[in-house]
């Protein structure tokens, strides 16, 4: 069966915290995505959420009808 993902941008409320997330799990990765990206901060809550900002972020889900059953 094929289906297309649905999309969507996440705002910032959910953005930050997905990211530190990331970041926590993945410290390596997440500097290397910065550095690809051309983006950095200082480390902080306060510097992440400023940088997260201009890292425009992407949900993709399942169809609802793929989803509910």
């Amino acid at each position: 069966m094929r289906w297309r993902p649905t999309s969507r941008f996440i705002d910032l409320d959910e953005a930050e915290p997905r990211f530190r997330r990331y970041e926590r799990a993945h410290p390596a990765l997440a500097k290397r995505l910065l550095v690809k990206m051309g983006l950095e901060y200082n480390g902080t809550d306060e510097g992440r959420r400023d940088m997260v900002k201009r890292m425009p972020m992407i949900a993709f889900s399942a169809p609802d009808d793929l989803t509910s059953g």
